[in-house]
């Protein structure tokens, strides 16, 4: 269960920026952006990073 928290977090995320991103507005549209560029980051974080 461990290995599958972070991942399942990630998707609860991801999901919950791109509903605020199709049903609100303005600021909500940024916050959706930035939630939505986090997996990115991560991604880059851990490819990049010495093994």
């Amino acid at each position: 269960m461990k290995i599958w928290f972070w991942p399942i977090v990630i998707g609860w995320l991801s999901a919950t920026a791109l509903l605020l991103g199709l049903l609100f507005d303005n600021a909500w549209d940024e916050l959706a952006s930035l939630i939505l560029a986090l997996p990115v980051l991560l991604t880059l974080w851990f490819a990049w990073r010495e093994p």
